[in-house]
């Protein structure tokens, strides 16, 4: 067997099967992270723009540190920001690459596709740049890891740094009065030991902003810690921070992500199940109005308030309207059941946009196109199928997607005569998605012809279709 090394294949595709963080750009790029959370990996990070795959990966010394990127984040000017476990900050914008760490060797950057080679060299970085994010006690005082970003309503840009050597735990870069972000880091505001953090505290995980535009953070060990800096960044004399933990009805103190919905409950992914916060009380999600699985690595909240669990054991999602109390609210995904690559989830991105979900698992990139990523603002889109479409007696069903929020469809025939009602309510719409099976109300089949399908919204939103009937 000749196996050809000296002309081998590339393929098209990320560097390493596992995909992290997943976030999109304003021009409509895929980014993905390659890192993990407390591991150590070196794949770089990953760019998919629907046609071809680029992986960037840093070489030379400690620009290795780099690769193993954790987090990633778009910013609402569509910025692309990297935090990595041990090599500071990368940050992608259109006019370049601004490179955020502490060691002042050189280094090089390869980016590559399929087809072609780039390197980029670094005679170090700008001094501005030095020294901004803190690095941890170990790696000689340039390991540094940043573990998530988070805008607060002035767009400000929260980092959360993991473990600080100097106990700046949560960092904040201002927006100047242009609305672009102040990159002096002279000008930064940090956040830790002077509002009574510790190193338990430090350990920061995901983070995001409640309602009262307070800070949830979690950690490693001691649970969650909530900051109020009282809307004033310069002022720490108003500052404080209460901690949650097992005690308070936490699964666990190990804190994996934290994600507010449009309701503004706080739901909070642990090593050990799923929490929600409703502003009162602490509440516990298991069996089955729960996650496929408890240890909850991310989660996303898509514009129409569907909560998406990335899991362990697969993909969790949670209709927007619907009580997590309820069985039928939940939804759930595994290689066995859909073409999900991996059992182990690591995080979602919903573009409602596209009607599409994208998801990273440890067996690489899977997109969604279903009943709760095509839910849509409108009835633009609104399809049927198939049409015609033939009415048997086996399991044949016609399809309509794209619809909106609370959708209901009527099957009138074309004398306008009603035929069935489809609606969530009995159970015939599911997100975005109804279902027909060919018959009345009475469950017997229709004849053969011209029907209509009317779909309205709570909100008076109107679509229609017409499609045709054969009976078998």
């Amino acid at each position: 067997m000749n196996l050809n090394w000296e002309n081998p294949y590339l393929h098209d595709g990320p560097a390493s099967n596992h995909v992290g963080r997943v976030v999109k750009d304003n021009a409509g790029n895929l980014w993905m992270t390659s890192g993990k959370f407390k591991v150590y990996n070196s794949n770089g990070f990953y760019k998919y723009d629907f046609n071809t795959w680029t992986n960037f990966k840093f070489y030379e010394n400690k620009w290795n540190w780099k690769n193993s990127t954790y987090v990633g984040f778009t910013d609402r000017n569509g910025n692309v920001w990297f935090g990595a476990w041990g090599g500071g900050v990368t940050a992608i914008s259109d006019t370049g690459i601004t490179l955020f760490h502490s060691w002042p060797d050189s280094g090089r950057l390869i980016v590559s596709t399929s087809n072609a080679t780039e390197e980029l060299k670094y005679n170090g970085i700008s001094d501005n740049y030095k020294d901004c994010f803190p690095p941890t006690p170990f790696g000689g005082g340039y390991y540094c890891v940043v573990t998530d970003f988070v805008e607060d309503s002035d767009g400000n840009l929260w980092a959360g740094v993991h473990s600080s050597e100097n106990f700046k735990y949560i960092l904040v870069i201002p927006r100047n009065s242009d609305n672009s972000l102040n990159l002096d880091c002279n000008n930064w505001v940090y956040f830790g030991s002077n509002v009574g953090m510790g190193p338990g505290e430090g350990e920061v995980s995901l983070m995001d902003f409640d309602d009262s535009g307070r800070l949830w953070f979690g950690t490693f060990q001691s649970g969650i810690v909530i900051l109020d800096y009282n809307q004033t960044l310069n002022n720490s004399t108003d500052d404080q921070i209460f901690k949650v933990g097992i005690e308070d009805n936490l699964y666990s103190n190990t804190v994996l992500c934290i994600k507010k919905d449009h309701d503004g409950v706080m739901w909070i992914g642990t090593a050990a199940g799923l929490n929600s916060y409703d502003g009162q009380n602490f509440y516990k999600h298991v069996g089955a109005t729960g996650p496929i699985e408890n240890k909850i690595n991310y989660i996303f909240v898509d514009d129409f308030n569907n909560k998406w669990f990335a899991t362990d054991g697969g993909l969790s999602i949670l209709e927007g309207d619907k009580s997590p109390w309820e069985e039928s609210a939940w939804s759930h995904y595994t290689p066995d059941n859909s073409g999900l690559a991996n059992k182990i989830v690591n995080s979602v991105f919903v573009d409602s946009d596209k009607g599409e979900a994208y998801i990273g698992t440890e067996g690489g990139l899977s997109i969604f196109n279903g009943a709760f990523s095509e839910i849509r603002s409108n009835f633009d889109f609104l399809t049927g199928g198939p049409n015609p479409f033939f009415v048997d007696n086996n399991s044949s069903v016609f399809t309509i997607t794209n619809l909106m929020v609370n959708s209901t469809v009527k099957i009138l025939n074309i004398n306008g005569k009603l035929i069935r009602v489809l609606s969530e309510n009995n159970g015939l719409v599911q997100g975005s998605r109804a279902q027909w099976d060919g018959r009345d109300s009475n469950k017997n089949k229709v004849a053969s012809g011209i029907y209509i399908f009317l779909v309205y919204t709570e909100e008076g939103v109107v679509g229609k279709g017409k499609l045709s009937v054969i009976r078998k």
